[in-house]
């Protein structure tokens, strides 16, 4: 088998912007269909919207620590895949991606069965209200805790679907990343409106149904991307020009109107794994995913319990501050969602150069990708300060919900564009598996400049919730000058897998 496009010669920012648009369009829409879900439960007006709103957004962050799990072998599987492939090495190559396919639905499985017992406590702990509300009878908690048991029994799913993906970038394979995205989050969209306020024979299911359309549409994604990989089977973008307006000069023909448009074309020489495979655990790989993996699962466990701790502060100001927090969560999203393409994209870049013994590609990705990712976050901050109660009008009518939105967006966007150029920084440690001394000072970041503080002033000093985000940005331009310095030692080159 040949790799159609080899992505270690040519541009760098070409073979950045074939491997990552096709994955930040992918991104997008699967950002649209949490922002539709938002939309949806706002609709529903009234209290339960508002409440709604609050426990999706709380058991978000209830569920960061079952999606730590991922991290065991997540990125040692981007790390190893997209070497392999890098070197050209497809049997192997093949041979990886089976691995981490079971033993990510394993490990889902085992994560969906620890949250069924632990849910209640760690919505606890994050801050849900137990208060019941007397205008809908129920509390932020119980409706969280309705959502959060059917997306916990999702994991395994999940799991294999962020998977698919991976092995699918780290081949130069994106389009077919990028179907498996839009695929899944149509179908989301579509299926919202039915499951929450029913149709036909399907009853009124309200938050329930937002989790049941989210596992519908991701097992569907699943079975797609495994018939994909199963037969070898890959889907490429082509271009074709629509020739209109012909006339005849010199006895040839022209044509006056050149139109481009594309097609989506399925075809083969894409990696192929075998059923076989994915029966078999291979304990040396087994322990290859845990060595890269277990700094960065410690890492995402420790973001984690930082979220919770966030949250909790968060949640103190009230449900009406919650749903504005994770409505303005969202709306970053619009540009954190590609981005997350775009710097997955740039790690198997990373992964795929340095297996091509070409270092100085792989560092140049990330920083293309830096300096996209701060102009895309730019833009966001300017539509913040332009019209940011009119956008959080869009998903609610609760007006503590615009007040306090309106107040925050710029505030957060300006954190977020801060973010983004330390995260495309971030994925020269993703792609080499230099993982521990970014994991470590990153997280050493967050609690000391972000976390404690918060506490401290708004917990205990009871300062006013803006502060918050005061905090956030001064944390965000921390954390970006110490990946910039990270990278610049240029350590992460000799990485070993």
């Amino acid at each position: 088998m040949d790799a159609h496009k080899d992505l270690t010669v040519g541009s760098e920012y070409k073979n950045l912007m074939f491997l990552a648009v096709p994955g930040a369009i992918g991104r997008f829409f699967e950002n649209i269909h949490h922002i539709i879900n938002m939309i949806w439960i706002g609709l529903m007006g009234g209290a339960f919207a508002t409440q709604a709103q609050a426990g999706i957004v709380i058991f978000g962050t209830a569920n960061s620590i079952h999606q730590m799990l991922n991290n065991m072998f997540g990125p040692g599987s981007v790390t190893i895949i997209s070497r392999f492939w890098g070197a050209k090495d497809y049997e192997r190559s093949a041979w990886a991606s089976e691995q981490t396919i079971t033993l990510k639905f394993l490990i889902g499985l085992l994560g969906a069965v620890a949250g069924i017992f632990t849910l209640k406590y760690l919505l606890l702990f994050a801050g849900a209200d137990n208060t019941i509300d007397p205008a809908t009878g129920q509390s932020v908690m119980s409706v969280a805790i309705v959502y959060g048991r059917i997306l916990l029994w999702e994991l395994p799913i999940v799991f294999v679907y962020y998977t698919l993906n991976t092995i699918f970038r780290c081949t130069s394979d994106a389009p077919s990343s990028m179907t498996l995205n839009i695929i899944s989050s149509v179908l989301n969209t579509l299926l919202d409106p039915i499951f929450i306020l029913g149709w036909g024979i399907i009853p009124k299911m309200g938050i329930e149904g937002v989790a049941f359309a989210t596992l519908l549409s991701h097992i569907v994604a699943v079975v797609l991307g495994l018939w994909l990989l199963l037969n070898g089977k890959k889907l490429s973008i082509k271009r074709y020009t629509l020739l209109v307006w012909p006339h005849i000069k010199n006895d040839r023909i022209f044509y006056r109107i050149r139109l481009p448009y594309f097609k989506m074309v399925l075809e083969g020489g894409g990696l192929k794994i075998s059923w076989k495979g994915l029966f078999r655990i291979d304990l040396s790989l087994f322990w290859n995913f845990m060595r890269i993996g277990v700094v960065p699962t410690i890492t995402q466990f420790i973001a984690s319990s930082l979220s919770f701790v966030y949250m909790n502060v968060v949640s103190s100001f009230g449900r009406e501050f919650v749903a504005a927090f994770g409505i303005q969560g969202r709306l970053a999203g619009l540009v954190n969602m590609p981005l997350l393409g775009m710097q997955q994209a740039a790690g198997a870049l990373v992964g795929q150069n340095l297996g091509a013994k070409k270092p100085e590609r792989a560092e140049k990705t990330a920083w293309i990708g830096a300096y996209i990712g701060m102009g895309l976050g730019a833009v966001l901050v300017i539509i913040a300060l332009l019209i940011p109660r009119q956008i959080f009008s869009v998903f609610s009518s609760d007006p503590k919900v615009l007040e306090v939105g309106a107040t925050i967006f710029a505030l957060s966007m300006i954190s977020n564009m801060l973010n983004a150029g330390q995260w495309m920084l971030a994925s020269v440690f993703d792609g080499s598996g230099y993982t521990m001394w970014p994991s470590i000072l990153g997280q050493a970041n967050s609690w000391i400049l972000n976390i404690l503080p918060a506490v401290i002033l708004v917990k205990f000093l009871n300062f006013d919730y803006r502060w918050l985000l005061y905090i956030g940005i001064f944390a965000s331009i921390s954390q970006l000058f110490v990946n910039i310095i990270l990278v610049r030692k240029r350590r992460w080159i000799v990485a070993r897998i």
